[in-house]
């Protein structure tokens, strides 16, 4: 493969990476009590999920070049590119929620501890909660030596851990908001199954990888209609029909 080729590539997955976080931007745009078109209210949560697996999809495919650079300078890479725009924006919406809350008659208390425990829980008591996807990828980058091994030493092993990431991701189990453990259950496999198939290029046929994600997919839609929860199904069945296009 060429380098002209691999620039074009790279920078096709970007844009993808690029237009599935504008989508959840998008939805999360949407007011409360908002009253416009149901259908344009119907097609904003349709995307949401779709979304976000595309989204760390894509993220899973731009993540084999840590290797060469090694996984501490990485990290400092990342950490440069994530946290400032997640902490910024954190910083410049404490004010007017501390106000709000004021206004509303809710106590808080404007500790350091407080504002800490806002940047590593931001579903549980977040000031920006809506940027809970830049804190999930900065962890998942931290995993990739895990994932690094256990997609590359076969390929059992590869099937054996996309398959525990898949099913674990649609069980109705809420794991703790901190350090967004609960999104990491929801979205790892997808991250990984981006790395695996960036890491196993050559190796893995287009065509195999597509009828196999769509067997995949049409088992987890069956086991997620086991489970008690609702959510849960819904969940499973929007994520099944948004992949089968990565693999084509």
């Amino acid at each position: 493969m060429t380098s002209a080729i691999q620039n074009h590539r790279v920078r096709w997955i970007e844009r993808a990476q690029v237009l599935s976080m504008l989508l959840v931007v998008l939805h999360h745009s949407v007011p409360h009590g908002y009253d416009g078109p149901e259908w344009l209210s119907s097609l904003l949560t349709a995307v949401q999920y779709p979304a976000l697996v595309g989204f760390f999809f894509t993220s899973g495919l731009l993540a084999t070049g840590w290797k060469k650079a090694g996984w501490a300078a990485y990290m400092k890479k990342r950490c440069l590119r994530l946290l400032p725009p997640y902490i910024c924006v954190n910083l410049l919406m404490l004010p007017p929620r501390y106000a709000a809350a004021r206004m509303m008659g809710v106590e808080v208390h404007l500790t350091a501890g407080w504002v800490l425990t806002s940047f590593l829980n931001p579903h549980g008591q977040g000031i920006a909660p809506h940027l809970w996807f830049l804190l999930t990828l900065l962890i998942m980058n931290a995993l990739l030596p895990a994932i690094e091994l256990s997609v590359n030493r076969s390929r059992g092993t590869r099937a054996a851990t996309l398959a525990l990431l898949l099913f674990a991701s649609a069980l109705p189990v809420k794991l703790p908001t901190l350090l967004c453990l609960n999104e990491l259950k929801l979205y790892l496999a997808w991250y990984t199954l981006g790395y695996a198939w960036a890491a196993t290029r050559g190796k893995v046929c287009p065509l195999k990888g597509s009828a196999g994600l769509t067997a995949g997919a049409a088992g987890l839609v069956l086991f997620a209609a086991t489970l008690p929860s609702g959510d849960a199904q819904l969940r499973m069945l929007m994520l099944s029909r948004s992949n089968t296009s990565f693999w084509s």
